[in-house]
């Protein structure tokens, strides 16, 4: 048996990000919550998100502000 303690993670998200995201991870052979528990890991072990986040502005925004 398994004895491991879980906690239960509750996400707000549209319908159609949880169904593609779910298509494309079942073809993967994962479920939502080890794909969730394995960006979880990777938070902890690089203490980052583990992936590039940028913000890039329009052009006619960065006109509009310089």
């Amino acid at each position: 048996m398994n004895n491991i303690k879980t906690e239960t993670l509750h996400v707000r998200l549209s319908p159609t990000i949880k169904n593609e995201a779910e298509d494309i991870l079942k073809e993967m052979g994962l479920n939502m919550s080890y794909a969730v528990s394995m960006f979880l890991k990777q938070v902890i072990i690089k203490r980052k998100i583990p992936f590039d986040i940028e913000l890039k502005f329009p052009v006619c925004y960065t006109e509009n502000v310089f």
